[in-house]
């Protein structure tokens, strides 16, 4: 996963950007910062489960400005899994996205660059496995090794030549919404956080995280 060209807001400094990777609001993946450039590429791996209606979300932020009210805000991609893969028959495709707008219609340049992969494996399933046949996992990794439970769909760090969801109505990732089951958080890496924190500590105040009915995650 790389970003291209992406937009300098600052006249004498670089952003520091990072990517969040969230699947249906649920499951949460964060980046490594790259300091001072327009042109990161992260080669990391990620795994997650998914089903061909899950939506990816990456949304893209300066670190440095991951505090304040637009939250260093440079851009999101918004993924249907079915669109881009059949994960029936598994397959291989490098994406490329134009980074879209935030609902607060801040400016955003540059692409997205993405590579999806699966690797499929069916062993034997009893009746209860085969009912659950339409859930996969996807994962953003190096080229994927060919095991998998049941189908494994693998969603690579990769780039060809030169990654909490943000749109017209997708923002930052991995809060509970406020239509899943009480009680519930958001797992990020392995740990849990309430509503009024993230990966980065506790929010200002006043400020709580939400999801909306598609997944997407926002303040």
């Amino acid at each position: 996963m790389a970003a291209d060209g992406l937009y300098k807001r600052d006249l004498l400094r670089f952003p520091d950007p990072f990517a969040v990777v969230t699947v249906d609001g649920e499951q949460t993946h964060t980046t490594s910062v790259i300091k001072k450039t327009v042109n990161p590429y992260w080669n990391e791996s990620f795994e997650v489960r998914v089903k061909e209606s899950s939506i990816i979300a990456v949304q893209i932020f300066d670190q440095k400005k991951f505090k304040k009210k637009d939250q260093g805000f440079l851009g999101v991609i918004n993924l249907r899994v079915g669109d881009a893969l059949d994960l029936s028959l598994g397959g291989d495709e490098m994406l490329t996205r134009d980074l879209k707008k935030s609902a607060d219609n801040i400016v955003v340049h540059g692409k997205l660059i993405v590579n999806l992969s699966t690797s499929i494996h069916t062993p034997a399933r009893t009746a209860a496995q085969s009912s659950a046949a339409g859930q996969s996992s996807l994962g953003t990794s190096t080229p994927p090794q060919g095991s998998a439970l049941n189908s494994m769909a693998s969603l690579s760090n990769g780039l060809g030549s030169s990654a909490n969801p943000r749109d017209a109505t997708a923002p930052p990732a991995g809060a509970p919404s406020n239509n899943s089951p009480a009680g519930s958080s958001t797992n990020v890496n392995g740990q849990a956080y309430s509503s009024f924190e993230d990966h980065l500590g506790r929010l200002p105040t006043g400020w709580e995280r939400r999801t909306d009915n598609l997944g997407r995650t926002y303040y």
